[in-house]
């Protein structure tokens, strides 16, 4: 695979959002990091990820998240 590189990134976000959300079995003072990373208009990284969608959804206990 070859990886091209575009620019720098941005050493601060343009936007951000609070996902937070009760999983199932947290109690008060669990943790969790996560990351949401978005690509705007890179149609590539899109049809690639629909892909995969397709090849994984019917693997069991995976949680696929469609395109917005």
């Amino acid at each position: 695979m070859q990886v091209r590189v575009t620019g720098a990134m941005s050493p601060e976000p343009g936007q951000m959002r609070n996902h937070w959300w009760w999983r199932p079995g947290w109690a008060t003072g669990r943790r969790f990091l996560t990351w949401h990373l978005t690509f705007a208009g890179q149609d590539d990284v899109h049809r690639l990820a629909a892909q995969y969608r397709d090849a994984l959804k019917d693997v069991e206990g995976l949680s696929l998240i469609p395109d917005p």
